[in-house]
């Protein structure tokens, strides 16, 4: 969607006006007042760059006013990409906390074997390890 805007118009030179012989007036372009010419196509005028922004599938990118249907379809296919994307951030949350308790029963188990790592031995014990 865009705001309808009119499409640019090209740069017109300013004209002078001089009298010829018979005293009627002649226009004539001035040299002074030139642009460079663009590197846009001259259908590209006027026109909104790409933003980088996916398009719905089946949408037309124009220029214009936009139809009830096609702003239908624009907010179906945002409804499904924001349900698209709760579903992944559900996901995830599921999966911090699957890691998040794997985390905390491994470092149980490493607290469990340092203390027993850590206790004095009797010399019997020693000669075992």
């Amino acid at each position: 969607m865009s705001v309808h805007r009119s499409p640019a118009k090209p740069y017109l030179r300013p004209t002078s006006q001089t009298r010829d012989s018979a005293s009627r007036f002649s226009c004539s372009s001035s040299p002074h007042a030139q642009i460079a010419p663009t590197s846009r196509p001259p259908s590209a005028l006027g026109q909104h760059l790409n933003q980088g922004l996916p398009t719905p599938a089946g949408t037309i990118t124009h220029q214009g006013p936009a139809t009830l249907d096609e702003i239908c379809n624009l907010l179906h296919f945002f409804g499904d990409a924001i349900s698209e994307l709760t579903q992944r951030m559900s996901t995830n949350e599921e999966v911090t906390k699957d890691v998040r308790t794997t985390v905390k029963n491994i470092s149980q188990q490493v607290d469990n074997i340092s203390a027993k790592v850590n206790k004095p031995r009797t010399p019997e014990q020693a000669n075992l390890a």
